[in-house]
């Protein structure tokens, strides 16, 4: 048996009286968006009760229970967890204490767990614990006859299977909501509106099991498993009992702490129902794209950690609820392609990136774009293209549960807006770099994934950051991506805050968001690169449209010839210009060789119909060459790191050595800061394939002068040359804080703001007087003010705003209400430190 829990989790009501509303719906107990964009999802206000959901699942796991998978369902606040396959009576005994540990843990949570099979009045799911089934005559060749033939037997005696199969479950089974009426019998293959379902893998390999979608959330497992198997039992006669000790594992059963994990292929259901336990199995969260290109997960429990896709077992969902199939044909088949590790529940579980397949005819599912994209670049692998993309995005407050949310969490509580655009881009500090905190875990469990993002930095609007992801080869760039996206969902829920990928997060006079998209081939990137580059730009111009119609829906908005666009109508290039709808960087003009950067794709563009554009244009202009290696999500050259290995010392081998990389979890993060034209502090994050040990080990970088004040739009490329190393106290080692030196790039001459240059010179010719500096350095502590607003009160006045005691007694002082900040500057001074 292997029975699927599903549960909805209330908010607490009057003391020993039932919960009636779901976590999922609005504090104000008004409902939530309709259904839809719940199931198998990921983010603050979508996937509603996370943090059970996933402590549940571990200490289910510690416990020893045959728990085998967990999703988010398809009401706000419904979850699901899978108890299975279990053996004869282990069934009822292992789904009892999964149940306990789940009220145990709500406690912790303040929150209720309801296994009412209708915890909801109106147009919400109900909640089953459907039961899949098999005996061994199923399992056997010919089975799929047997299944048909037991599938009857049930129809003969549905009464008396509802009867055994939970109290209120008439409200339930309606015939609505993936549901057959309860007083209708049918069965049918891949039918989630049936009474039972039959898998359409089972009717294709003609053995396998069935499910009987009936049984309600509150169930008795014990008479339900009971019942199925007195009219399985009476159908198909009493056999010989293949092996009466039945909870025995046999050559597959893993000890806790004993033996070492098994690496390689999945054994599959028949050995995880031999097992004893699955304490020591491997849980791998799928990860896919649905019909709007949103990802969806679900997590299964597998016997060994896989090395590479084929280790993994092609899965199943259910299409309906992610608008990619009907609910009478809805099994969609889970091809996996790409493994990483599991950065929120750590080794030795993974992320498995799958692609979505119709089982009833093999072809990509409804916003599946990675298969054409993977044809197109095998097609021009010869070429070997290189992408990196910077994604930004938009933080905002939540709103009402599944709605759309309205206020960037940069702009002001009460709605108002804050001071215009200027201080936030690649800001520091309280009211400037507004969900930094988001951006910095989204970057840490990036670089746990094995996910090749190679920076961040905050964006011109308050509450907007950029990350990097590249440089990435192929088919890469649109994995990594995905998975990167992903992740910023997972890290969201943590940090209460909405991640929005909308080309135009606010109207009015507020940048938009982009996917700016760097681009090479390996004739870019040879001498003579350079004319290649210019070559492929007009090949881009011919089919602007085209490739305009690829980059992502609301884009008109941001296109707009503003805000550091191009307008969307029209197609330009140009040299260090912001403004162009292709971006040359400086050094590939002066180089002679280089990549190209099509400013163009939306925040929320697919990565796999951008890429396979760019790939399809360029190829279509340059030729096939001859068929080089296939560019796979796989390791590149000799320069794979493994998390195993030690750290390189030394100079930072740069983009072509990240190219050749399977992931970034050895490289080393730089955090570059420098001062803008107001000497106020700015950063951003450098990926590294090296520790540096001398300033001349970095590499020269640059950044959007014209977003500082120390640039035009149309020219605005300033250039970073590290100048002084320091560790990085936030992150900790190996990594570095890199103070350095803002040049124009068109001049060579030190950018507006950069006093450093003059004063290194002055000391240089000086140098034989040897001086020597001591600066003491005061600052005031105030409240934050209106973001980007100057703030008016200092942290040590009352709250009240009027003034507190004369000076005297907090010079030097200790204790409350005298030492006021003192968590502050004990905090920098450890850091400095």
């Amino acid at each position: 048996f292997g029975i699927e829990q599903e549960y909805t989790l209330m908010r607490p009501g009057k003391v020993g009286e039932a919960a009636r509303m779901p976590l999922g719906f609005n504090t104000n107990g008004s409902e939530p968006a309709p259904q839809g964009p719940y199931y198998c999802s990921a983010g603050t206000g979508v996937a509603i009760g996370r943090a059970v959901a996933e402590e549940h699942y571990m200490k289910c796991l510690v416990a020893g229970v045959k728990i085998a998978g967990v999703n988010a369902e398809v009401m706000p606040g419904q979850w699901e967890f899978q108890i299975g396959p279990c053996r004869g009576i282990e069934m009822g005994d292992h789904l009892t204490v999964a149940r306990y540990i789940m009220l145990r843990v709500t406690e912790s949570h303040n929150c209720i767990c309801s296994f009412s099979p209708k915890p909801k009045d109106g147009d919400w799911n109900g909640a089953g614990c459907h039961t899949n089934f098999s005996v061994t005559p199923m399992r056997k060749e010919g089975g799929y006859d047997v299944i048909l033939k037991v599938c009857e037997a049930f129809g003969k005696v549905a009464r008396e299977h509802i009867l055994e199969y939970g109290e209120g479950n008439d409200k339930r089974l309606t015939g609505k909501h993936e549901t057959c009426d309860i007083n209708t019998f049918k069965y049918g293959v891949a039918n989630r509106g049936a009474s039972i379902r039959i898998p359409r893998e089972t009717e294709k390999d003609g053995k396998g099991y069935m499910e009987d979608r009936r049984p309600a959330a509150n169930c008795d497992p014990y008479r339900v498993t009971c019942r199925i198997m007195k009219t399985t039992g009476q159908c198909l006669g009493a056999g010989t009992i293949p092996n009466a000790k039945v909870p025995t594992s046999g050559s597959v059963e893993f000890l806790v702490g004993g033996e070492s994990l098994s690496v390689g292929k999945d054994q599959g259901a028949g050995a995880l129902a031999m097992m004893a336990t699955y304490s020591n199995c491997v849980l791998a969260e799928y990860v896919w794209l649905d019909a709007n290109q949103t990802p969806r997960s679900k997590t299964m429990t597998m016997t060994s950690r896989p090395t590479k896709p084929e280790d993994l077992r092609i899965w199943n969902y259910d299409g309906s609820s992610t608008e990619q199939a009907e609910g009478h044909n809805s099994e969609v088949l889970l091809y996996p392609r790409a493994i990483f590790d599991d950065p929120f529940r750590g080794a030795p579980h993974v992320l498995v990136l799958a692609e979505a397949i119709n089982a009833w005819d093999g072809k990509p599912s409804i916003g599946n774009t990675r298969a054409e994209c993977a044809e197109v670049m095998e097609k021009f692998a010869g070429l070997d293209p290189w992408f990196g993309i910077e994604q930004e995005y938009t933080l905002f407050r939540p709103g009402r549960v599944g709605e759309k949310p309205t206020i960037p969490l940069g702009f002001n509580e009460n709605g108002s807006e804050p001071a215009p655009q200027g201080p936030y881009y690649c800001s520091a500090g309280t009211g400037a770099a507004i969900g930094r905190a988001v951006a910095d875990d989204h970057l840490d469990k990036c670089v746990k994934a094995g996910v090749k993002i190679s920076g961040i930095n905050a964006e011109v609007m308050p509450g907007q950051w950029e990350f990097q992801v590249g440089p990435c080869r192929g088919i890469e760039m649109g994995d990594h991506l995905t998975i990167a996206r992903y992740i910023m969902l997972r890290v969201t829920e943590h940090h209460n805050c909405v991640c929005s990928f909308s080309p135009k997060p606010k109207n009015g006079d507020w940048n938009g968001a982009g996917c700016h998209t760097n681009f090479s081939v390996a004739p870019m990137l040879q001498d003579g690169g350079y004319s290649v580059i210019l070559q492929v730009c007009e090949a881009f111009g011919k089919v602007a449209a085209e490739h305009i119609r690829e980059y992502g829906e609301g884009n008109d908005a941001r296109l707009t010839g503003k805000h550091e666009t191009c307008d969307i109508n029209t197609f330009r290039y140009g040299v260090a210009n912001r403004g162009a709808s292709i971006r040359i960087p400086r050094d590939a003009e002066k180089d002679g060789k280089g990549y190209m950067e099509d400013r163009r794709p939306g925040a929320n563009c697919d990565p796999y119909r951008v890429t396979c554009r760019m790939m399809k244009t360029t190829g279509d202009c340059l030729g096939v060459p001859k068929a080089a290696a296939s560019l796979g999500s796989g390791a590149y050259g000799t320069l794979e790191y493994t998390s195993g290995q030690s750290l390189t010392i030394g100079k930072d081998r740069g983009s072509s050595a990240l190219a050749k990389m399977t992931n970034f979890k050895s490289c080393v993060l730089a955090e570059y800061v420098w001062l803008d034209a107001h000497q106020t502090p700015r950063s951003k994050t450098m990926t590294m394939t090296s520790r540096p040990t001398k300033p001349e080990d970095l590499r020269i970088w640059n950044y959007d002068g014209s977003s500082t004040e120390q640039a035009d739009g149309h020219n605005s490329e300033v250039l970073l040359y590290p100048r002084a190393i320091f560790e990085d106290p936030f992150r900790g080692a190996p990594h570095v804080l890199v103070l350095a030196e803002a040049y124009n790039a068109w001049d060579g001459q030190p950018a507006i703001g950069n006093t450093r240059a003059a004063c290194a010179e002055l000391m240089q010719k000086y140098a034989h007087l040897d001086p020597w500096f001591g600066i003491e350095q005061e600052y005031t502590l105030f409240h934050p003010a209106k973001v980007g607003e100057q703030p008016s009160m200092p942290l040590g006045f009352n709250d009240d705003g009027s003034e507190p005691a004369p000076q005297g007694p907090y010079y030097c002082s200790a204790g409350t209400g005298a030492a006021i900040g003192r968590a502050v500057a004990d905090d920098h001074l450890d850091k400095c430190v």
